[in-house]
This record gives structure tokens, sequence and C-alpha cells, in this order.
């Protein structure tokens, strides 16, 4: 999973961008081993005039955090203090846009859990729009879902654009 920037396309006008310093994060945390953890946090970001989101942060696990290998369980509170955090230091600019973690195959899909997981903090969050992301690193592919405040859908993300591929396309 050697990605040197990463964009999904929510529609014809919106981009969701994945910093190269988030990905690194990334990186760092895929189950590529039998003995690998299952990893996660919170997504941070910025909306921008041109409808597009760029992530810009994500928390990584903290102490408080349960990890296993099929499983991850984020303490609010510590991810809380850091969504506060980068909020305060962005004068406001940082939001919060979803959730994410790993999982120990190379091309990931969300699992029932993680749906109705999904569901809850849609359902439950405070956030700035009318939709939140849900992003799933496997071993070889991150792939991003976005789920709608409005009626609980949940839609795969495509592909827009792998800078460095010169065969990236569309595609699931």
């Amino acid at each position: 999973m050697e990605i040197n920037s990463l964009v999904f396309s929510i529609d014809s006008k919106m981009k969701i961008k994945i910093s190269d310093e988030v990905l690194k994060i990334i990186q760092k945390y895929k189950q590529d081993t039998k003995y690998s953890l299952e990893a996660g946090g919170i997504i941070l970001g910025r909306y921008l005039w041109s409808e597009d989101v760029v992530i810009d942060y994500i928390t990584v696990p903290m102490d408080n955090d349960k990890r296993k290998k099929y499983y991850f369980y984020r303490n609010k509170e510590s991810h809380q203090a850091e969504i506060i955090k980068y909020w305060r230091e962005s004068n406001g600019t940082c939001n919060y846009l979803g959730e994410w973690h790993t999982h120990p195959e190379d091309i990931p899909k969300p699992s029932k859990y993680d749906i109705n997981q999904w569901k809850k903090i849609i359902k439950n969050a405070q956030y700035d729009n009318d939709y939140l992301l849900f992003l799933i690193a496997g071993k070889k592919q991150i792939k991003i879902w976005i789920g709608y405040q409005d009626n609980l859908n949940i839609k795969e993300l495509l592909i827009y654009k792998n800078k460095g591929d010169k065969n990236a396309k569309n595609s699931r």
C-alpha cells in the first residue's frame, strides 16, 4: 500500500483528498502480519470553498483504546481531546469528518458490525455537515464510505485519482 496521494469522488463536484501525512500514518498501522492488531481513530480535516474535503489529520490508537486482531474500540474522551486541540489550533477550520480503522484483508470491506456502528455514529455524533466519512485501510488498499445523516444511507466512494499511478481510474 505504497501510496503518494489518494483522491476519492463523492459526486461530479465534490472530491475528498487524503493528505500525504495521513497516508504515512495509516501505513504504520496497516495489519500486514498475523500479529498486527486493528487500529483506528478519528478523521479530521477541512471543507474547501470548492466543496472538496481535505483529510489533514487522523487520531491514532491511544492507551485507553482496546485493540485486537479483529476489533478496535476507540476511547471517546481521549480522541475528543485531540479533536478539540486541533480545532482550536486551526482557529475552527479543522473539523470532525468521521472515523477510520484497519482490517487484516487486502481489499477492505465493512462488516455488519462496522455498518451498524457507523449508523449509530451518524445518528449521535455532532458534526458540521450532512454526512460523515468512514475509512478502512486494508493491507493493499484504502477505501472510504460516506454515510448520510438524513437517511442513514452508506455508500462506497470511488477512487478519483491516485497520483503516481499512470493507470489510475475510477474503480471500486
